[in-house]
């Protein structure tokens, strides 16, 4: 099943000529991301004014996807001895690729090790994900503020992190993601 994603970004006011830039950044970035996490999505964009900045993902999938990667080793003879035993190298690329040697498949003169990773949870990776999108953004005169160890163009207020009706929970510049956003000041 598929869910969406909505990260909103709440700060003090970010000058009008960085919103645009930060927006396509913020897209750019998210796909990247995504497609690098072996996330599927149907569509990103993103939204802002003066005191937020909202990536929107459509279609996000539940979970990464599966990956089974097959690494082609040493020769035969040089992964087995003559009675069909590991060699020290055969042994070491076996564990290198987190197989028992056992599990190596000889195929063309070579040994083969085959590993199927399991995909992640979306929710759980999304933890993770978002703080590291935030710290990613490239911003002209990017400041720390307060005494606080990050830097971005204006103080950080809100974080909304929902996926699906799920909060996804971090922390970031002391600021805790929730499903709370805030309007105009009053």
């Amino acid at each position: 099943m598929k869910r969406d994603l909505l990260f909103e970004i709440g700060t003090e006011e970010i000058p009008a000529h960085v919103m645009p830039h930060l927006l396509e950044d913020l897209a750019q970035l998210a796909e990247t991301m995504l497609k690098e996490h072996r996330l599927s999505y149907e569509k990103v964009r993103t939204l802002g004014t003066p005191r937020r900045a909202a990536l929107i993902v459509t279609g996000l999938a539940e979970r990464q996807e599966d990956v089974n990667t097959e690494t082609r080793g040493p020769s035969v003879a040089i992964a087995f001895d003559a009675d069909g035993n590991p060699t020290k190298a055969g042994a070491g690329f076996a564990r290198g690729q987190g197989v028992d040697p056992s599990a190596l498949i000889q195929r063309d003169g070579y040994v083969y090790a085959s590993v199927h990773e399991s995909g992640a949870a979306t929710a759980e990776l999304l933890t993770s994900l978002l703080p590291d999108l935030v710290r990613a953004i490239p911003l002209p005169n990017s400041m720390r503020w307060g005494d606080l160890d990050f830097r971005f163009i204006r103080p950080i207020r809100w974080f909304v992190a929902l996926y699906g009706t799920e909060i996804v929970p971090f922390t970031l510049a002391g600021v805790t993601s929730g499903n709370h956003s805030r309007g105009h000041r009053t």
